[in-house]
């Protein structure tokens, strides 16, 4: 199983664009069918997730930076880490964390 990242997505997206150019006479003896599908979705579910992390990737760096002088260190270093594209689910917790820990900040 992959691991659904934005990273291995995106690597895996431009593989796949790298088949559709040959697809006449592929290199490697693999069927249409096998060509048509990425990490073993179709080509369509596939670009829905993708565009799906792309925006979770976007809102979470967008409410760290807008949240970064209230949050504690603790959830800064949690929400830098969260925003690292090969991170798999990492925006997801970087949103839960920025909103819980959001506030918290004690000077």
């Amino acid at each position: 199983m992959t691991v659904l990242s934005i990273s291995s997505m995106a690597n895996a997206l431009a593989k796949y664009k790298k088949r559709e150019k040959f697809d006449a006479k592929p290199a490697s003896p693999m069927s249409s069918d096998e060509l048509k599908e990425l990490l073993g979705l179709g080509f369509g579910v596939f670009l829905v997730l993708f565009i799906v992390m792309v925006t979770l990737w976007i809102w979470a760096l967008t409410i760290l930076v807008k949240n970064w002088k209230n949050l504690p260190d603790w959830a800064r270093i949690i929400g830098v880490l969260g925003v690292i594209p090969a991170v798999p689910v990492g925006p997801l917790f970087t949103i839960v964390i920025v909103y819980i820990a959001k506030g918290t900040r004690k000077n």
